[in-house]
């Protein structure tokens, strides 16, 4: 038992580093690279990026997370009120999978039957290998 529970630790850390890291890198290309403390009005200001990534989660958790963590909407394919075991996509969720820029999924393959391999085109993030 004492080891599930450490997994369970490095894979909640694995997240939160990756959302961190991507996070990071969405906000990172307005970070002006050269600044003059002596003169700041040629200095440039830090502005939000106003990229909006398409983001898919496959369940609902890892919803809440990403939300929290990146201020945006994301979209769930398995919204908790279905069994992930056997749920089937609909066809406007395969399309948002399809257009997704970054999808993050658990990657438990008894969790995600329906899982396509022909999705990793996205940037994929699975929690669980």
């Amino acid at each position: 038992m004492g080891n599930i529970k450490i997994h369970s630790k490095y894979r909640l850390f694995a997240l939160f580093s990756i959302v961190y890291l991507v996070t990071g890198m969405i906000f990172a290309e307005n970070i002006p690279i050269e600044t003059d403390y002596e003169n700041p009005q040629i200095n440039s200001t830090i502005k939000p990026s106003t990229t909006t990534l398409n983001i898919v989660t496959s369940i609902t958790i890892i919803q809440d997370i990403v939300t929290k963590i990146l201020g945006q909407d994301v979209v769930v394919i398995v919204s908790g009120a279905e069994d992930p075991h056997s749920y089937e996509p609909t066809s406007s969720e395969v399309s948002a999978l399809e257009n997704a820029d970054i999808i993050f999924r658990l990657g438990i393959a008894d969790l995600e039957p329906w899982w396509r391999s022909g999705w990793e085109d996205s940037l994929v993030v699975k929690l669980v290998d």
